[in-house]
């Protein structure tokens, strides 16, 4: 399955870094609990991009550790994803192009 999710994320990807100006780099930003933060986190990585993947607390831990290991941040969300706690981001994001993403389907 993660096939397919990191052709569709990087596809995502790539479509958002070809409509932006220059050389500005987004930073991506989704909510996930498996595939689809694996596919972002890749590929964030890939294209030298940062990412921040919310996700729930009780996330398997095999897949918030691939998350981790594609080098996106993990935002800790509640169990079922209601409360996140962006305090991780380490900028004020009026002064970054932060762009969501949504899982494919």
């Amino acid at each position: 399955m993660l096939f397919f999710q990191i052709r569709g994320a990087m596809n995502a990807v790539l479509q958002l870094l070809n409509s932006l100006p220059g050389d500005q780099k987004p930073v991506l930003v989704t909510h996930s609990s498996g595939n689809h933060a694996q596919a972002i986190a890749l590929s964030a990585k890939i294209m030298g991009l940062k990412a921040f993947i919310a996700m729930p607390r009780n996330a398997p831990l095999v897949k918030k550790a691939a998350v981790r290991d594609y080098g996106a941040t993990i935002i800790d969300c509640g169990v079922s994803g209601e409360v996140c706690h962006y305090s991780n981001l380490d900028n004020n994001p009026k002064q970054i192009c932060m762009t969501g993403l949504k899982p494919f389907f």
